[in-house]
C-alpha cells in the first residue's frame, strides 16, 4: 500500500471515530441540575399548620407569632423564647421561662437568678407570668389594658362577634377565612351552587350552570347554598334585596 493510500486509510478511521463519539453523546442524556417539580397530589398539596396557635391569611397557614412547630411537624404547640433560658430552664410560653424553684421569668441566669430581670420577680405572691399587651400586676392579679381580657391579658375582646368562622386576634379585629372580608368578616364573596329544596340535611334542586354568592341565593329563589350546602337563614334584607357593600344599605336585587 502506498503512502497515498495509507494517508487516506488514516483519515478515514479518524472520521469514523469522530462521528461515533458525537453519536455516543447525543444518545447519552444530559445531566439535569434543577429540582424536580412536584409530581403528585399530595406533593403539590399546601402545608396546613393545625393546633391552637395557628393563624392564617388569604391562601395558607402559619404559626402565630411567638409560636413555631417541632420539626417534620405542622403542629404549632412550641414557644418560641428570644432570650436563652438556660441549661436548667425551660422555655413555657412565647419569651417566658421556668426556672428552677418554679420562677418564670424572660430568662434564667446564673442557674436560675434574675438578676438581669428589671421587674420584679413572679413568686408565689406575685403574677404567675408576665400580664401581656399593656397589663399591669396588682396583687397577684393582672390588669389589663382597654380591648384585653383573661388571666394574662393575652385574649382580645371583639365588641361584636368575628362571623362566618373568623377569629378575634385584636381588640375589634377578626382574621377571615378565604373569601370573607369586612372588620368582622360580614362581607361574604364566596361563590357555590344554588340549590332550591333541601330534604333533611340533603340538598336538592342545583340550579345547573350557577354559582353565585349565598347572599345573591338566599334572596332570591334558593333555599341553600354552597358546597358542602349551608341551609339559608334569616336575611339582614327583605327578600328580593341585596345589602349593598358600600352603602350598608338594602337594595332591590
Amino acid at each position: 500500500m502506498g503512502d497515498g493510500a495509507k494517508m487516506t486509510l488514516w483519515w478515514c478511521v479518524a472520521l469514523a471515530a469522530l462521528v461515533a463519539g458525537q453519536a455516543e453523546r447525543a444518545a447519552t442524556p444530559r445531566p439535569r441540575h434543577w429540582a424536580r417539580a412536584a409530581r403528585t397530589m399530595e406533593e403539590r398539596a399546601p402545608r396546613h399548620f393545625v393546633g391552637p396557635h395557628v393563624c392564617r391569611s388569604r391562601n395558607s397557614t402559619h404559626c402565630c407569632p411567638g409560636w413555631t412547630s417541632r420539626p417534620n411537624s405542622l403542629l404549632c404547640i412550641v414557644p418560641i423564647c428570644r432570650t436563652d433560658c438556660g441549661g436548667p430552664g425551660a422555655c413555657i410560653a412565647p419569651n417566658m421561662c421556668r426556672c428552677p424553684g418554679g420562677q418564670e421569668a424572660p430568662s434564667c441566669l446564673g442557674g436560675g437568678g434574675l438578676a438581669a430581670y428589671p421587674y420584679p420577680a413572679r413568686t408565689a405572691g406575685g403574677c404567675r407570668r408576665i400580664c401581656m399587651n399593656g397589663g399591669t400586676c396588682s396583687n397577684a392579679t393582672c390588669a389589663c389594658a382597654p380591648g384585653w381580657t383573661g388571666d394574662f391579658c393575652t385574649e382580645p375582646i371583639c365588641r361584636e362577634p368575628c362571623l362566618h368562622g373568623g377569629r378575634c386576634i385584636a381588640p375589634d379585629r377578626c382574621v377571615c377565612f378565604h373569601g370573607l372580608s369586612g372588620t368582622r368578616c360580614e362581607i361574604d364573596r364566596r361563590t357555590g351552587p344554588c340549590y332550591t329544596d333541601t330534604r333533611g340535611a340533603l340538598c336538592t334542586g342545583a340550579l345547573e350552570g350557577v354559582v353565585c354568592t349565598k347572599q345573591l341565593c338566599c334572596a332570591t329563589v334558593g333555599a341553600a347554598w354552597g358546597h358542602p350546602c349551608e341551609r339559608c337563614a334569616d336575611l339582614d334584607c327583605p327578600t328580593g334585596h341585596l345589602r349593598n357593600l358600600a352603602t350598608k344599605e338594602c337594595q332591590v336585587g
